[in-house]
């Protein structure tokens, strides 16, 4: 599709999708050098998985996870400067 060839109607509807994705577009936050750790709308996703939720000043930690998953946590919360719950304990 080559945006030239397409009718201003078009080039306009387009561009009103666009810029309404754009506008709500969940905020990502890279951890690291790597894009091992994410977080999206105050969830922290580890390897693309969620793993830990922000709410009210803690992050919650609902499950075990593993040693390199659970660094990636505290990694989060130590940039944030706030406590993790383990919930499963």
């Amino acid at each position: 599709m080559v945006w030239k060839n397409l009718t201003e109607e078009r080039r306009n509807a387009i561009t009103k999708e666009i810029n309404a994705c754009i506008k709500f577009a969940t905020k990502v936050e890279y951890f690291g050098s790597g894009q091992n750790i994410i977080v999206a709308n105050d969830i922290v996703y580890s390897y693309n998985t969620p793993v830990a939720v922000y709410i009210e000043g803690h992050l919650w930690v609902p499950k075990w996870h593993s040693t390199t998953t659970t660094r990636h946590i505290n990694k989060v919360a130590a940039k944030w400067r706030v406590p993790v719950v383990k919930m499963w304990k």
